[in-house]
């Protein structure tokens, strides 16, 4: 199993010149998840995850998540805690998707 961060980014918008002051920051950011630990470079991750965070004055208003691939959580569960799990559990599994939250309020 092995991991890869790319596509991290960082905005920031700080106006100081009006009252009241406001700021607007960002991140975003992408997961690879691989099945093996292999360091070949033509590799294909087994799933991604892709996340967005987007900030008012300091306050949450957006964050979105997608998934790019097949996210079985048993499997996910037993790689990470290093597990095997009785295959009579069932597996739920999630694939190509994507969660948002927006508080525009």
């Amino acid at each position: 199993f092995g991991l890869s961060l790319e596509e991290v980014q960082l905005a920031l918008i700080y106006t100081y010149a009006t009252k009241p002051i406001t700021s607007e920051i960002s991140f975003s950011g992408t997961v690879n998840f691989y099945s093996s630990t292999s360091g070949d470079p033509n590799r294909v991750p087994a799933f991604t995850l892709s996340a967005e965070l987007f900030f008012v004055n300091f306050v949450p208003k957006v964050v979105s998540v997608s998934l790019k691939g097949e996210l079985s959580i048993l499997d996910l569960v037993a790689t990470i805690l290093n597990l095997e799990f009785n295959p009579d559990y069932p597996n739920i599994s999630f694939e190509n998707g994507m969660i948002y939250y927006a508080n525009l309020a």
